[in-house]
């Protein structure tokens, strides 16, 4: 172990819950302290910003913050200095509880967002507006229950744990 992030100082971590690494800073969202915080890739502590129940960060290519909060079915995205805007992410065909989980940001900007209680991956424009929705109900090939986390390699390969369903599953650029 190299170094550890713990405690009730300014900079440090009461409940950790979801991180992310962008143009070499690391990111965590401290879901029992409701913040975000900003360290560097060595783990010193920089900044850190309020951020209601925030279990997953990501961050975009023009420094936009993104959290997920389940507790409100909704996605918060601010930019340091500027007030959070609310992203409603309650459409599709289902009309049930999302709890947005999961979040990843792709080289073109667009948001992904694992929905753990309506099983499927939400492609979002930068707005927040809903381009194209990944996976469906089901325990097949393409299929998810309960998919927990997603990120995006450099090919724009979308990958999925597969919580309810033992795996991880890769999709293609959505």
């Amino acid at each position: 172990m190299e170094k550890l992030l713990t405690g009730f100082d300014p900079g440090t971590l009461l409940g950790p819950s979801g991180l992310t690494m962008k143009d070499g800073h690391l990111y965590v969202a401290d879901f029992l302290r409701e913040r975000i915080l900003k360290f560097t890739s060595e783990g010193e502590f920089l900044e850190e910003w309020k951020a209601e129940r925030a279990v997953s960060v990501a961050v975009d290519r023009d420094g936009h913050i993104y959290w997920s909060d389940q507790e409100n079915d909704c996605i918060q995205k601010f930019k340091p200095g500027e007030a959070p805007v609310r992203l409603d992410i309650r459409g599709g065909e289902v009309e049930q509880s999302q709890e947005p989980l999961g979040l990843a940001v792709d080289s073109d900007g667009f948001l992904y967002v694992a929905n753990w209680n309506n099983p499927r991956i939400q492609k979002l424009n930068p707005d927040g507006a809903l381009v194209a929705e990944i996976g469906e109900s089901g325990t097949g090939p393409g299929q998810l229950v309960y998919p927990g986390g997603v990120c995006v390699g450099k090919s724009g390969r979308i990958y999925v744990t597969d919580t309810g369903n033992h795996r991880v599953q890769i999709f293609k650029k959505g």
